[in-house]
């Protein structure tokens, strides 16, 4: 290769025209010897400083961090791709990128066994070390192994770079001061200066002053000592280049030597100490750095001004993430304020962005922030401007309702001009932004795309909180778009990072998520622990962290197919604007289906209003209730919202709940508009999908609604799939202790509904709505009702059962069977708590009927034909009582019911 030969030759112009002409050549480099010609060329780039070439180079061997570069036919090994994508980092002047990829590489190359290639990455982390002066002590140290390595095996350039390199690192006297700086730090202030030199090991003359940490000095130390032994100490550990590991330590020695020193080089220190401190999610330390501070420059009076305003602004910041959001408003609005009076406009705005959303102020109302936030918007530099932009439309104006449009136009305008300012950081933040806000089913496939950019970008920047949100964003998108597996491992890695920072926030995410999916599985007891746990996690740092487990614990009982009253009030402050709707499904569960219905109408325009994020989850919960309680028209009203996104899952906020497919939705919404062959082919796509997701509690319910349609039908093959279907419902139910709703969504939005609420039942007729007294006959017009146009036996209806089970005479090993069942039964009444005792009460009555309708007189089997009889005697005048109980209430119902049931051996209701 030209460029290597030149600059092997010392002909460095003429290396340097030849390495620009073959960045043109990159993408023609052939199969396996691509790496080792890049490998070679990242060394051109960084001896010839063409950073051009070099940040080129970088992308393109990064996908290959973690492989050798081979050539000659793989018959020779040139090291770890890594050592070559360090030495474009330190090309392209990003030392602490540089840094991290050399140690890979040391350590990459010596698991490889390539002692030279080891000896050159050693050089190399020498030089990036001492470039960004940091331990020079660990570089004089890695400079003596490769000069060891290179004089052994002859590598007489490897020498000779090494030896250059040696004679840069700082001479002994600088490293008496480290050594001291290094004691200091470590003994602190109360130590005397004998044990600090004994420490050093260092004679009296090179030994300086001790340097107090507490706040007060060594007894044998005048106080003005003292804070001249603190500065000198503070200037050795920058002179040291000590300064990165120790800048809390740099922060508090620069403070506690005021008035000696520079008051704004300490408060310069302390801002850095205490945002580096939030970077690693300790806004505790930073909370003391800048409060210690702000004690410290009191005295420099209207020259602290400015000061003030910062140190502020990092202090709310850190009492933010504290979870103390009131106080944290209060002090960053004085920051934002003192910023103002002294003109200092580039700190009033990150005041302004730091401060948290007061939850004092109704929603849809415009906030001290938002207020705020506009008045700077105009005339903000443009790294402001979009940070602004953003920040008005993910959380400023996400409580507003209606305002989708204009918070998504703002974040779009946000990431656009991001992008033009060539700042990683900035658009990671934005990014990060956009994902709060465009938060609906729309545009998955921009989420997907966003997704995974923003993630990478955050890892690139080492911005974790940042990837964190931008993972746990991703999660939701790829578990609405139905991607359960990769959802899976998103959410694995999720928790992996935050694991390993142990930020209780994130923490308290990554478990309510797991609480989704357990909940999803109907891993009901999981789902209650993993949500539990969350709410353990994050109650100490965020309010919403009881918001959360009350919408979970909401979730997880209607997927029991239960209502948790307590848990479902307390879950509508989450999500305000969807109070009448939660008022709506409280009434139709208490058994008040007309006042339900009449919420459930005024309540439609909640649709319009949903929060970003929760459309899908609204939706399928008003699909849910139109179709209990028959309501055609606002089925389908949702039919139409939802008909775009039938291939997705509803999933609410960014993953805290999720109740499966779309499609089950859909199916109930055309069942009750009586589009009964449209409701039966979503219902088996809902199931479909719901299976994939491997969420059982769902496909229970789609399988339990699909038999009720199919029974409805009643085409060809109806009954048999509605069979086997409505068994495979009922076995799930059993096997998670779910209760299977009835099935509302059976009875046509134009004809006479009758469903029971307790002990009474429900009749509805033309939009009317009568409560009737609980009696067989209604059970058994129930049925019919429940089944119109089908024959049923009398002797199936003659129990009074709200069931459509066909009722059979049994044989005696059923007869032994339910023996033993009832003796079971009666030593759980005789021992069992008040809740065991109910439920086997329950079971018990209902075998002894059971039993008493298929034996005579001494336990015998009762033959056929005289059960029949005596069923269609019963069953004719219970109905017929049934009917007059009706017309005595509702007219117009009951002379419909008198000229729709047919009795005898076979009973029929027709509809029409």
């Amino acid at each position: 290769m030209s460029t290597i030969s030149c600059l092997y030759a010392g002909r460095f112009e003429e290396a340097r025209l030849s390495a620009r002409s073959t960045r043109s050549l990159l993408d023609h480099i052939p199969g396996p010897p691509r790496l080792y010609a890049f490998k070679l060329l990242a060394e051109a780039a960084f001896v010839l400083d063409e950073r051009d070439l070099a940040a080129d180079l970088y992308e393109r061997l990064l996908p290959y961090a973690g492989r050798c570069a081979i050539g000659g036919g793989g018959a020779t090994a040139y090291g770890a791709v890594s050592q070559s994508l360090g030495l474009c980092a330190m090309t392209g002047g990003d030392l602490d990128t540089a840094v991290r990829w050399l140690r890979s590489a040391v350590d990459r190359n010596r698991s490889f066994g390539a002692g030279p290639y080891v000896a050159a990455s050693q050089a190399d982390l020498a030089d990036a070390l001492l470039r960004r002066g940091d331990d020079p002590a660990e570089a004089a140290d890695l400079l003596a192994d490769a000069a060891a390595t290179a004089e052994r095996l002859g590598m007489d350039r490897l020498g000779a770079r090494v030896e250059a390199l040696r004679a840069t690192v700082p001479s002994d006297a600088d490293a008496d001061d480290r050594t001291l700086a290094r004691a200091v730090a470590v003994l602190g202030a109360q130590a005397d200066r004998g044990l600090l030199a004994a420490a050093c090991d260092l004679p009296a003359e090179r030994f300086l002053a001790a340097l107090a940490r507490a706040p007060q000095p060594a007894t044998d130390v005048t106080p003005d000592e003292g804070r001249a032994d603190r500065l000198r100490a503070a200037e050795a550990i920058e002179r040291l280049g000590m300064h990165r590991r120790h800048r809390n330590e740099l922060a508090r020695l620069r403070l506690a030597a005021l008035p000696l020193g520079d008051p704004a080089t300490a408060v310069r220190a302390t801002l850095d100490a205490a945002r580096a401190a939030l970077h690693r999610f300790d806004p505790v330390t930073a909370a003391d750095l800048c409060t210690a501070a702000l004690d410290r420059v009191a005295p420099y009076g209207a020259t602290a001004r400015v000061w003030r305003a910062e140190l502020l602004t990092v202090l709310g910041t850190a009492q933010a993430a504290t979870g103390d959001r009131s106080t944290a408003t209060q002090t960053l609005t004085e920051a934002a304020d003192l910023a103002d009076l002294t003109g200092a406009r580039a700190v009033a705005i990150e005041a302004t962005l730091a401060m948290p959303l007061d939850a004092r102020y109704e929603p849809g109302s415009c906030g001290p922030v938002e207020t705020r936030l506009r008045g700077l918007l105009d005339a903000a530099p443009a790294p402001y401007r979009v940070r602004i932009m953003a920040r008005l439309g993910a959380d400023a104006l996400a409580s507003r309702p209606g305002a989708t449009s204009e918070r998504e136009e703002l974040v779009d305008r946000a990431v656009d001009e991001a992008r033009s300012l060539d700042d990683g950081r900035i658009l990671v933040e934005v990014l990060c932004a956009w994902h709060r806000t465009v938060l609906g089913p729309a545009r998955i496939d921009e989420r997907l795309a966003r997704g995974a950019e923003t993630v990478e970008l955050a890892r690139r920047h080492d911005m974790p909180a940042n990837e964190l949100e931008a993972r746990l964003n991703l999660f939701t998108t790829l578990l609405t778009a139905g991607r359960i597996d990769q959802a899976e491992a998103e959410l694995h890695r999720y928790e992996d990072l935050a694991t390993r920072i142990g930020e209780p926030l994130f923490l308290m995410y990554a478990r309510s998520r797991r609480a989704t999916l357990a909940t999803l599985r109907g891993r009901f007891a999981d789902a209650e622990r993993l949500a539990r746990e969350a709410y353990e996690a994050g109650r100490s740092v965020t309010p919403d962290a009881k918001l959360l487990y009350e919408l979970q614990s909401f979730a997880r009982a209607l997927a029991r197919g239960e209502t948790d009253h307590d848990a479902c009030a307390s879950s509508v402050q989450r999500t305000a604007t969807a109070y009448p709707l939660v008022v709506a499904l409280i009434m139709e569960r208490d058994g008040r289906p007309d006042e339900a219905r009449e919420q459930l109408r005024t309540s439609m325009n909640i649709l319009d209003m949903a929060l970003a994020g929760f459309e899908l989850y609204t939706l399928s919960v008003v699909a849910d209730l139109a179709s209990r309680l028959g309501d055609a028209d606002c089925a389908a009203e949702v039919a139409r919202r939802l008909s775009p996104y039938a291939h997705h899952v509803a999933v609410a906020g960014t993953g805290s709940v999720c109740t499966g497919s779309t499609a089950r939705s859909l199916g109930r919404c055309a069942a009750t508009t009586g589009d009964l062959d449209t409701a039966a082919t979503l219902l088996r796509d809902g199931i479909a999908a719901d299976r994939r997701l491997g969420a059982l509690p769902f496909v229970a319910f789609g399988a339990h609604e699909l038999a009720a349609v199919l029974f409805r039908r009643n085409g060809p093959g109806d009954a048999a799939e509605a069979a086997t279907v409505r068994a495979e419902a009922a076995s799930i139910a059993s096997t998670l202790g779910m209760t299977l709703p009835d099935n509302a969504l059976s009875q046509a939005p134009d004809r006479v509904a009758l469903n029971r609420h307790g002990d009474s039942w429900a009749l509805t007729y033309e939009g009317r709505t009568s409560v009737l007294r609980a009696s067989k006959g209604v059970a058994q017009l129930a049925v019919l009702i429940a089944n119109p146009g089908r024959d049923i036996a009398a002797i199936e209806l003659a129990g009074g059962v709200d069931s459509n089970d066909r009722m059979q005479v049994i044989d005696e090993t059923a007869k032994l069977n339910y023996r033993k069942r009832m003796s079971a039964l009666q030593t759980e009444m005789e021992h069992g708590d008040a809740a065991t005792v109910a439920k086997a009460s329950r079971e018990y009555d209902a075998i002894v009927r059971t039993v008493k309708r298929a034996t005579g007189l001494g336990g015998r089997t009762r033959l056929a034909s005289s059960e029949a009889e005596r069923a269609r005697i019963n069953v004719t005048r219970t109905l017929r009582q049934a009917i007059d109980q009706i017309l005595a209430i509702d007219e117009a119902a009951g002379l419909h019911l008198h000229a729709g049931i047919r009795t005898g051996t076979r009973c029929r209701y027709e509809s029409g």
